[in-house]
């Protein structure tokens, strides 16, 4: 079997895009591989629909066929990886405590929204499908604005693609069930941007600042320290002895000399009092001297230190608005149900594994939702090359692309995005999903639902069987001397005339399908 139902090829747009295969690379190793059916998801668009399903076919694309390299035409299946905007707050105000609140609360605007382009994978059930998922991606288009990517709304979603015509799938970590399960590393990733910010900020500020602030920090202790002595001097230093002495001279003669004894111990302890707060006020005063410049050093600094102890401020109340294991997988349960009433059965879990470290955290969870929502799981290798031997290409597509930046070596889980199997795929797989499931799974893929080419006839037979008919505006005389509009069954009308969209397939693809629907002439186009 070996369904792909994920796979990417060369088709940038917009900046979008990380396949390193051509259409031609894609299918030839799908063909080798004896693949029943292999899809193609590139990024926002449909640009390569076209020439993935005419050599799919066995078409001439690049003066080559399938049929000139031995191969055998493989099912083609048209689809797209779609952005969906997710609009959140990392910062949940309404579990932050009073205490944190009341010290940070100034920080938090009701218009910190994060928004998360979530991904999900669609996949044209029939020509209808096809239809819908053009109209789709022509609305985003529509809609986009400069240095954005085409991404829809659910609402958009349930405009353009229900009706039981697109089979969906919840697509890789960063599709739309796995996204609340990550809630907690999306606050990771942004408290680490926060480091990265205030490690900027203080770089900019200098050996000097951190001296400075150093010796503030210590003359201060030491003045408090002083201050707190004078504090503990000055009831002693202030006592006053008069009548103290008269009240002596009011006593017998005999206990006089006992009594003014003790009064000189007091008044020498008042004395020494005097003079320890006089020197150490003489010492504080020298001591706010010495970091009178270092102060100044740090008012000038002022506004960037604010800064940082906004973002370590920011850290705390991001750190206490995490969520608990249990309330994300509640949101990914209710992630799914909305998909499923929307696409019902045709929207599938999307197990995938390539050594990264957030999908063996993931993978297993959306299991669980699959079970607790009772949706079916699928299996896909998340496809960017065609053979293991050319992953360097994607990497130098990759850096190509952004001649801005210091180039970057593969990231985890990149020497995984080739083809594979069904056994290559389950081997991996089950270093962190139960084998049955997996099996499942595979399964699942197999007993999917018709090929592009059968819901075509199939509905179009569908249509004909009906009765229904189509009356043309042209006009005949007929015998009896009266005019007539010309008629046509319905399912003859469409197969003459299949029109929706910007951009004609090949000819050999519209004569493909005038010899399945029994027709000379076809036109057939889609929106890309």
């Amino acid at each position: 079997m070996n369904v792909e139902l994920h796979l990417h090829t060369d088709a940038y747009y917009n900046g979008i895009g990380d396949g390193a295969q051509t259409v031609v690379q894609a299918i030839d190793v799908a063909a080798k591989n004896n693949a029943t059916a292999i899809a193609i998801t590139d990024h926002g668009n449909c640009a390569n629909w076209t020439d993935f399903f005419a050599y799919a076919n066995g078409e001439e694309v690049d003066h080559q066929t399938l049929a000139k390299k031995g191969l055998k035409s493989v099912k083609p299946i048209l689809g797209k990886e779609n952005y969906v905007k997710k609009e959140e707050k990392l910062i949940r105000k309404e579990v932050l405590s009073d205490e944190l609140l009341s010290l940070y609360g100034k920080y938090v605007s009701d218009d910190d929204i994060n928004i998360v382009n979530q991904h999900l994978i669609l996949l044209a059930k029939d020509y209808q499908g096809v239809q819908a998922i053009s109209r789709l991606t022509s609305e985003e288009n529509r809609l986009i604005k400069a240095k954005e990517r085409p991404v829809a709304t659910f609402e958009m979603l349930k405009e353009y693609l229900a009706g039981g015509h697109v089979v969906c799938s919840s697509a890789c970590i960063a599709g739309v069930i796995a996204n609340p399960l990550l809630f907690n590393s999306r606050i990771d990733r942004e408290i680490a941007k926060i480091d990265r910010r205030i490690a900027k900020s203080e770089e900019t500020l200098g050996q000097e600042y951190f001296s400075a602030k150093e010796k503030v920090e210590k003359i201060t202790t030491e003045i408090e320290s002083m201050n707190e002595e004078i504090s503990s001097l000055t009831d002693v230093a202030k006592k006053k002895y008069g009548k103290a002495k008269a009240a002596i001279k009011k006593e017998p003669e005999e206990k006089r000399d006992v009594l003014y004894k003790a009064l000189d111990v007091e008044i020498i302890e008042t004395e020494k009092a005097k003079e320890r707060i006089a020197l150490l006020k003489s010492e504080i005063k020298e001591l706010k001297a010495s970091i009178s410049n270092d102060k100044k050093i740090l008012t000038k600094a002022k506004n960037r230190v604010s800064t940082i102890e906004q973002n370590l401020s920011l850290i705390k109340l991001l750190e206490a608005s995490k969520k608990t294991d249990d309330e994300m997988f509640l949101d990914a349960c209710q992630a799914a149900n909305e998909y499923k009433s929307l696409f019902g059965d045709d929207f599938y879990i999307e197990l995938q594994y390539h050594h990264i470290a957030a999908e063996a955290y993931v993978m297993p969870l959306l299991v669980k939702v699959a079970k607790e929502c009772d949706i079916k799981c699928i299996i896909t290798n998340d496809v960017h090359v065609d053979t293991k031997e050319n992953l360097s290409v994607r990497e130098y597509i990759r850096n190509c692309a952004s001649i801005k930046r210091p180039w970057v070596d593969a990231i985890p889980g990149d020497e995984e995005l080739y083809f594979k199997t069904d056994d290559e795929k389950k081997a991996i797989l089950s270093e962190i999903i139960d084998k049955n499931i997996i099996d499942e799974a595979i399964l699942n893929v197999s007993q999917g639902k018709e090929t592009f080419d059968e819901a075509m006839y199939r509905k179009l037979k569908e249509i004909g069987e009906s009765g229904l008919k189509v009356v043309y505006p042209t006009t005949y005389i007929g015998k009896d001397g009266k005019e007539h509009h010309y008629i046509r069954r319905l399912d003859s009308a469409i197969r003459m005339n299949m029109k929706d969209g910007l951009r004609t397939l090949h000819n050999e693809t519209q004569q493909q399908f005038g010899k399945e629907f029994k027709s000379n002439g076809v036109e057939i186009s889609v929106h890309l």
